[in-house]
């Protein structure tokens, strides 16, 4: 039974209503910009009528190889005593064995164990499945680093679209909390609804626990929520991508940077964006300074520019690391 349930556990089940929430949202985010986007989510904006791709109650998809299988109450439990690895009940024998019999021909029968396919494809998903705005070549080689660590405890602060978190629960340790910060209409083109949060709780694996905090992190309350979560445990994985103000990264540096464990891990996105590309682009004020204070490692796409004229070429938006003392 243990070998059975192993090669289903890089399968995730969410309801079809999140998921087809989530993709017409992030259609209306190409449409509108990110920041009207952000303004609209914050204002609890509604469609009549929201398109809707999947047309059966429940979607099950695999950790990074792409598609969706769509299913019925029948079928989504069947798909949860696969990956549960319990015994089906006897009615339910039947569905188990049509479903597990289709996904062995998809291939979904992979296991968790992520290789260096399994990365590359997990970063071609945030591109038209999880989007996170990122640069391949940059966050590929960052999703390898954490990997290598299993950080049990991960703090993200900005979720965005979802994308990156997605791409932290696969590669976090099994028995991983993973807990991501969010500012509802913030400045950045974030923003999720309570819809799309439920897809969102569905990117852990088996043992894993995904939580969502809304709110601002510069707020005590929202640092205290995290510390009740915590219940003791120190951040492995601090990944800071909130506000990107001076102000705010250092915020969120000064006040989740102690929560993170000895020879625990902070990240920083966009250590190469600079006031005069945006307003209110000042990480790579901020990561000058920490770099002449403290020992740092960069992850920056070589082949990338910083010109934020010239979309011709990758971005290289950087990722700092900061190892804590």
């Amino acid at each position: 039974m243990g070998r059975s349930r192993d090669r289903w556990t890089a399968l995730h089940l969410a309801p079809a209503s999140a998921l087809n929430e989530y993709l017409a949202n992030n259609r209306l985010r190409d449409n509108v910009g990110s920041k009207i986007f952000s303004e609209l989510l914050a204002r609890d904006f509604r469609r009549e009528h929201p398109p809707r791709e999947l047309t059966k109650p429940f979607v099950l998809y695999h950790a990074w190889l792409p598609g969706w299988v769509e299913l019925d109450a029948g079928g989504a439990a069947a798909a949860r005593a696969l990956m549960g690895g319990a015994s089906p009940r006897p009615g339910q024998v039947p569905a188990v064995r049509r479903l597990s019999a289709a996904l062995r021909r998809m291939g979904w029968d992979t296991g968790a164990r992520v290789t260096p396919a399994a990365l590359d494809q997990l970063v071609r998903g945030t591109r038209d499945r999880f989007i996170a705005w990122q640069n391949a070549v940059e966050l590929r080689r960052f999703l390898e680093l954490v990997h290598q660590r299993q950080p049990e405890v991960i703090v993200e602060i900005g979720t965005c679209r979802g994308g990156l978190l997605f791409c932290l629960c696969q590669v976090a340790a099994a028995n991983g909390l993973i807990v991501s910060i969010d500012l509802p209409g913030g400045p950045g083109g974030g923003a999720f609804t309570a819809e799309e949060g439920r897809l969102f709780e569905t990117f852990g694996r088996p043992g894993q626990e995904v939580r969502l905090l809304s709110g601002n992190s510069h707020h005590a309350q929202t640092r205290e929520s995290l510390k009740r979560l915590l219940d003791g445990r120190g951040v492995d994985l601090l990944f800071i991508d909130g506000d990107h103000s001076y102000g705010g990264v250092r915020a969120d540096f000064e006040m989740y940077g102690e929560l993170v464990g000895r020879n625990g891990l902070i990240a920083f996105h966009d250590i190469t964006g600079q006031p005069d590309q945006a307003e209110g682009f000042d990480v790579g004020v901020f990561w000058s300074e920490l770099k002449s204070r403290y020992p740092v490692s960069e992850i920056i796409d070589e082949r990338g520019t910083v010109d934020r004229t010239d979309w011709s070429t990758p971005q290289a938006w950087g990722i700092g690391l900061l190892t804590r003392w």
